[in-house]
């Protein structure tokens, strides 16, 4: 995987047969994603855009989603990497990534 690829939309929305409220599940890669530590806003581009964190091609990255489009853009190319945490400035203008020890700028 190349950081810049962009990936197709994987949204998709159902009914929460417990509750009746509609649910949409924004990835469904056959891996793990999740959203930022949950003290971190992972928001940014005028709340157009969220980052996240995903297992794809066997390494952990940072991605970029288009809210509306659903449009995923990976942001870091690590290899066989299996662990990563970020950041982002309160004003959306940078992502700090941490591996291990290290930590550099993404966005």
């Amino acid at each position: 995987m190349a950081k810049g690829k962009e990936w197709p939309s994987e949204r998709k929305a159902y009914e929460d047969r417990f509750t009746g409220l509609e649910v949409t599940q924004l990835t469904d890669y056959k891996a793990h994603s999740h959203h930022l530590y949950f003290t971190e806003s992972g928001w940014y581009d005028g709340e157009r855009r969220s980052l996240f964190v995903s297992d794809r091609g066997n390494s952990t990255n940072l991605y970029s989603m288009h809210v509306e489009s659903g449009i995923m853009t990976q942001l870091t190319d690590y290899a066989e990497n299996d662990h990563l945490d970020a950041c982002l400035l309160p004003d959306g203008s940078a992502a700090f990534v941490k591996l291990g020890r290290h930590s550099s700028a993404s966005i």
